[in-house]
C-alpha cells in the first residue's frame, strides 16, 4: 500500500512500519514456499565460523520443519504432560519465551532471532546464552544439536560480545537479494536500523 486510502491515518501505512514481526511474517511465508530453497539460503548466506554445522543440521535429508515464533518452553512442556511422557518443573523455564523461528530438522534445532530497527538488549542476550542449555535439558539432545543465529541489519555492528552469543548470523540485505518479490520489504528491514 504506497499512499493510505484511509484519511484517518493522515497518510501513515504499512512501508513505514518498524515492527520487526511485520518483516519475519512476510519471510515465514516465503520460506515455507520453499524449503528448499529456504535450506540453501541459509547454509549459503551463514557468517559463521561454525558454519559447516549449521549448513549440516540444515541440509540433513528428511523432514524439515518451520516453526514461526514458536512459545517452544510452554508447547513442549504441555506436550509432555498431556501425554504423560514426563513431568517438568515449569518453574525452570520462561514459558512465555517465543522464538521468531524455529527450524526442526533430524539432525536437531536451528532458532533464528531477529532483530530490524534495534541491537540486542543485556537481557535478550542473557537469555539466549541460557537457551540452549535449557532447550538440550528440556528436548533431552545435545547442546551441540541446537544452533542460535540472528537475523539483523546488515548497518547493525554488533560488538564481539554479543557475536558470542550466536552461532552465526544472516542480515536483511542478504534475506531481500534472495527473496526479490519482497525485496522493497526487506530492504526497509535492513534500513530501519536506529531510526
Amino acid at each position: 500500500m504506497e499512499n493510505s486510502i484511509f484519511s484517518y491515518t493522515k497518510g501513515w501505512n504499512t512501508n513505514i512500519t518498524r515492527e520487526e514481526r511485520f518483516f519475519t511474517c512476510v519471510l515465514y511465508n516465503d520460506l515455507q514456499k520453499s524449503r528448499q530453497r529456504a535450506r540453501a539460503f541459509i547454509s549459503d548466506n551463514i557468517t559463521s565460523n561454525k558454519k559447516d554445522g549449521i549448513a549440516s543440521l540444515i541440509n540433513t535429508p528428511g523432514e524439515f520443519e518451520i516453526g514461526y515464533e514458536v512459545c517452544l518452553y510452554r508447547d513442549f512442556i504441555h506436550f509432555l504432560k498431556q501425554k504423560e511422557l514426563r513431568v517438568i518443573n515449569s518453574d525452570n523455564y520462561p514459558l512465555k519465551r517465543t522464538f521468531d523461528f524455529s527450524i526442526f530438522t533430524r539432525a536437531g534445532l536451528l532458532i533464528i532471532e531477529a532483530k530490524a530497527q534495534q541491537g540486542y538488549s543485556k537481557e535478550q542476550l542473557e537469555s539466549i546464552k541460557k537457551d540452549k542449555i535449557k532447550l538440550a535439558g528440556l528436548l533431552e539432545i545435545s547442546e551441540s544439536m541446537i544452533k542460535i543465529i540472528s537475523l539483523h541489519s546488515s548497518k547493525y555492528r554488533p560488538k564481539q560480545s554479543t557475536l558470542k552469543c550466536f552461532d552465526g548470523y544472516l542480515t536483511w540485505d542478504m534475506v531481500a537479494k534472495q527473496y526479490k518479490e519482497n525485496q522493497a520489504i526487506y530492504v526497509r528491514a535492513n534500513e530501519i536500523y536506529r531510526k
